[in-house]
């Protein structure tokens, strides 16, 4: 969260508000519109545990849009205006859009790099599995060449030994 230096801080961080207050935004959001408040004290009574906390905060006027990635909403970027109220300039809405499609791009990215690193780290695991799955055939390669020696060399002495004669162990 970002705000000027002579802004105090708000009294809990965004995004961990009650939920049901802000259900109203959420689903104008998740349609893939703005949110935009120029007043947020004339807004009516559906929205007023919203409004009531916003105007508590010293927040005059509201702008989020949403950042939308992969056909869901992310994230959104939301601005309040707390030392006078904003006029929101049409032409300033499609440059914080693009800031916003920025941030999907740099959302994807990331996104990206975990599953890429996520990725190596399965090959890895299957590389080292099929590493000790070749030790261990060599080692029963090398344990079944051993013994076929010890059984030739048994068999061997068995054909040299009388018929009538026992073998002790």
């Amino acid at each position: 969260e970002w705000r000027a230096s002579d802004v105090s801080a708000r009294p809990y961080p965004m995004g961990f508000a009650d939920q049901e207050t802000q259900r109203w935004a959420v689903e104008i959001l998740m349609r893939g519109e703005i949110v935009r408040v120029r007043r947020i004290g004339d807004l009516g009574p559906e929205v007023a545990a919203w409004r009531d906390a916003m105007l508590a905060d010293g927040v005059r006027s509201y702008l989020c849009i949403p950042i939308r990635g992969e056909g869901l909403l992310d994230a959104v970027l939301g601005f309040h205006w707390l030392r006078q109220e904003a006029c929101f300039a049409e032409g300033e809405i499609p440059v914080l859009r693009l800031l916003a499609e920025l941030f999907v791009g740099a959302l994807r990215r990331k996104r990206a790099e975990l599953r890429l690193q996520e990725s190596q780290a399965r090959l890895a695991q299957v590389h080292k599995m099929e590493a000790l799955g070749t030790l261990a055939g060599g080692i029963a390669h090398d344990f079944n060449n051993q013994l076929t020696v010890m059984l030739a060399n048994a068999r061997y002495a068995m054909r040299r030994l009388p018929a009538d004669e026992e073998v002790g162990l």
